[in-house]
């Protein structure tokens, strides 16, 4: 990938904007309410344009990648990696009572195991903070395997945009080599601490004590509770219900005959539904709608705020997007040159 030097292009545009007579306003956000577009032409082109039309204030918003995004990915990353250990594991196949995100079960699997939960709530809450400790320990050992040598502050993305009857016109440069070499270190240290270290070995131990338990196998309700349950997950406003006692009011306001028992069920089984069902198309939509602002230059900082998606998510969907696209066009020549 083609590496811009945004320290140069900073510079240019200074240069550039100086033989105009712009004026450079510097922010220190793109949060604007104004619509953009994003420009399709170089920069001397895009400020020929600006200055045919009379501009004179050029807005510049310059985005360094920081520590906080670095411990932010470093953070996001040894989680995933954290659930998929316990997940593998864990007795029964990856079909365990430890963790939500991951699971090689079916949707009734999954539902059994919760269902599990809520008969030995207490006994589940144990066991679940010692999982958090240890989650916690991995974070602070990650940490201390490669944060030491990174650099920050380093440019990772240029936004210059000129105004015009309330439409803004940006042009954007961004160098994704900086989020990736800032990271590189995070996967192997965190394959480190889960293949060699005896923090493996304790969480290990941790997992089985926890598994010679006797579990129950939980009832799954009636079909009317699950028929209820799901039409309640497809609800357009089930995602503001961020709490149980909410999703419970809910479930009162759509089933009002219901008993406080049942009210109670259909929450918590809705909650499931939607984590299951309904919760991977509604991230996937999300994504699909941040890379249609990003291409349209937008900064990830205001997309990430709008959508409320990490931004090292939204850097890995665009880093997969301009993989799948060199393919594409690979593929695209290799048919060409086939003979007919």
């Amino acid at each position: 990938m083609e590496r811009n030097n945004l320290k140069q292009i900073v510079k240019e545009i200074e240069r550039e904007a100086e033989k105009r007579n712009f004026v450079i306003f510097p922010v220190t956000s793109l949060d604007t309410d104004l619509p953009q577009v994003a420009s399709s032409h170089g920069l001397v082109e895009f400020l020929n344009i600006a200055s045919s039309l009379g501009i004179k204030i050029l807005y510049l918003h310059t985005q360094k990648y920081t520590e906080v995004d670095f411990l932010e990915c470093l953070e996001e990353r040894s989680m995933i990696q954290f659930e998929r250990f316990v997940t593998l594991h864990a007795p029964n196949g990856g079909t365990t009572r430890y963790g939500d995100s991951i699971s090689n079960g079916t949707s009734i699997e999954s539902l059994r195991t919760r269902l599990y939960r809520i008969q030995n709530r207490s006994k589940f809450e144990a066991e679940t903070t010692k999982l958090k400790e240890f989650q916690k320990e991995m974070i602070t050992l990650v940490r201390e395997g490669c944060v030491k040598n990174r650099r920050y502050d380093q440019l990772e993305s240029i936004t210059c945009f000129w105004v015009l009857e309330g439409l803004a016109h940006s042009i954007t440069y961004d160098d994704s080599t900086v989020a990736t070499e800032a990271e590189a270190s995070i996967d192997p240290a965190i394959t480190k601490i889960l293949s060699e270290s005896s923090f493996r070995h304790r969480l290990e131990e941790c997992l089985q004590d926890n598994s010679e338990d006797e579990v129950k196998e939980p009832l799954l309700s009636d079909s009317k509770t699950q028929e209820s349950a799901n039409i309640m997950a497809q609800h357009e406003r089930f995602v503001e219900a961020k709490s149980e006692a909410k999703r419970v009011y809910m479930a009162g306001q759509l089933f009002p005959k219901e008993s406080p028992e049942s009210l109670a069920s259909i929450a918590e089984q809705a909650f499931l539904i939607h984590w299951w069902h309904y919760e991977p198309m509604e991230r996937s939509v999300k994504l699909d709608r941040a890379l249609s602002l990003h291409q349209k230059g937008v900064a990830l900082e205001h997309i990430s705020g709008n959508l409320q998606i990490p931004k090292s998510q939204i850097k890995e969907a665009i880093a997969q997007k301009r993989l799948n696209t060199r393919q594409e066009a690979f593929d695209l020549d290799e048919l060409e040159e086939m003979p007919q």
